[in-house]
């Protein structure tokens, strides 16, 4: 993956099935853009076979339906929509049952500002923000597989409400792969371990007992 001539952000072979993969790595290694690249969304150039169940994502857009991202930089819902028009134009563009939107912002303790119409979602804070989009996944039941890049800007609480939920995704059959730099984080995943360093693969660990 290179963003500029002769600057790849990211080189590699790596393949993911079912259950948790965590990547981690120093500022620069290529973490985030090894998760745009699977979700099929990365502003680069792309060489080599990309493949999520079975399809290329940057050729075949229908895979896109059975991908769900969170981005570090919560930029998805920015504008004016408010905190229930966000949920609702996310669930009808992934084509997700609208009944769920409720269940998720309970449990992500979004009630105020899902109740609340005057407040916009680019007045909210930071951290509500990454709430929001982390919502994204809770709310893509009919994914396959779960990116999500970091859970910086979360309370703990909800890093608990979002590890316990895509921990049982992956137990159900789908591939879950967060970016973190906190170790707290790599012991609550559990897992697989992905090291990065310069945009190469240093180094895989298949069990966190290694």
């Amino acid at each position: 993956v290179e963003y500029l001539p002769e600057v790849t952000a990211f080189e590699g072979e790596l393949e993911a099935d079912e259950g948790v993969h965590v990547v981690v790595g120093p500022n620069g290694a290529g973490k985030t853009t090894l998760l745009h690249t699977i979700a099929g969304v990365v502003g680069a150039r792309v060489t080599g076979i990309v493949k999520v169940l079975g399809a290329d994502p940057f050729k075949e857009p229908w895979v896109k339906r059975f991908i769900a991202l969170a981005r570090q930089e919560p930029r998805t819902f920015e504008g004016y929509y408010t905190v229930e028009q966000a949920l609702r134009l996310y669930a009808a563009l992934r084509d997700e049952d609208p009944a769920s939107i409720r269940e998720v912002v309970e449990m992500l303790g979004l009630e105020p500002y899902y109740r609340d119409r005057r407040i916009k979602v680019w007045a909210l804070s930071f951290g509500t923000k990454r709430k929001l989009e982390v919502a994204k996944l809770l709310m893509s039941r009919g994914a396959k597989v779960y990116l999500l890049d970091e859970l910086i800007g979360l309370d703990q609480p909800t890093v608990r409400v979002v590890v316990d939920y895509l921990r049982a995704r992956a137990e159900e059959g789908a591939c879950v792969m967060v970016v973190t730099h906190d170790p707290r984080h790599l012991q609550l995943l559990g897992g697989r371990v992905i090291v990065l360093v310069g945009g190469k693969i240093l180094r895989i660990v298949e069990s966190q007992s290694e």
